[in-house]
C-alpha cells in the first residue's frame, strides 16, 4: 500500500512539473513571437512586421495605403558626441511622442536605427500629408513646451499606394 502512495505522489509531482514546463514554454514562445515583430527599445513594430502588414493590406484591398517615414535628425551626432544611451533616449522620446499622436491599433514601427514609420490604411495622399503636418507640429510643440537638452528634430516623407499601383 505504501508503494502505491509513493507512486501516486511521484506521478502527481511529475504531472505538476509537466504543467509548469508547458506554461513556461508557452510564455517563452509568446515572448519570441513578440520579439520577432517588435523593436526591443521602443516596443513599436519592426521592419519585418511592416513588410508583412503591407502585403496583408494589399491582399485585403485596404486602399489607398499611405506610409509616413519619420527620420530622426541629429541621432548620429548625439550617439557620437554623447553616447548611445543618450541616443536611445532620443529614439524612445520620439517613439513615445509619435504614439501619442495615434490611437491604439494604428501601425507604428521602427524600421531602421533612425527611422520610424506610420502605416495608414484607407488613407489617401492628401490625408497622409495632413497627418504628417500634425506630426511635425506635435514635435515642434513638444520642443517649445520642454527645455530639452536634445530637442527632437525630424524629417518626414509620405507615400501612397492605390489599387492600380498594387497591380504592378
Amino acid at each position: 500500500m505504501r508503494k502505491d502512495s509513493k507512486s501516486s505522489k511521484k506521478l502527481k509531482d511529475l504531472s505538476a512539473e509537466n504543467k509548469r514546463l508547458k506554461a513556461e514554454l508557452k510564455a517563452k514562445n509568446e515572448e519570441i513571437k513578440y520579439l520577432s515583430y517588435h523593436d526591443e527599445l521602443t516596443g513599436l513594430y519592426n521592419r519585418k512586421f511592416v513588410y508583412e502588414e503591407l502585403e496583408r493590406l494589399k491582399e485585403l484591398g485596404s486602399f489607398p495605403i499611405s506610409v509616413i517615414i519619420v527620420s530622426l535628425n541629429k541621432l548620429k551626432m548625439i550617439n557620437e558626441n554623447h553616447g548611445h544611451t543618450q541616443g536611445d533616449k532620443y529614439i524612445k522620446k520620439a517613439a513615445d511622442l509619435l504614439q501619442k499622436n495615434f490611437k491604439e491599433g494604428e501601425i507604428l514601427a521602427r524600421i531602421a536605427g533612425d527611422e520610424l514609420a506610420v502605416i495608414l490604411k484607407e488613407t489617401d495622399q492628401e490625408q497622409a500629408d495632413k497627418i504628417a503636418d500634425k506630426i511635425i507640429n506635435s514635435f515642434a510643440q513638444t520642443n517649445q513646451d520642454n527645455n530639452e537638452e536634445f530637442p527632437l528634430s525630424v524629417s518626414l516623407g509620405t507615400s501612397t499606394m492605390d489599387a492600380r499601383e498594387a497591380e504592378v
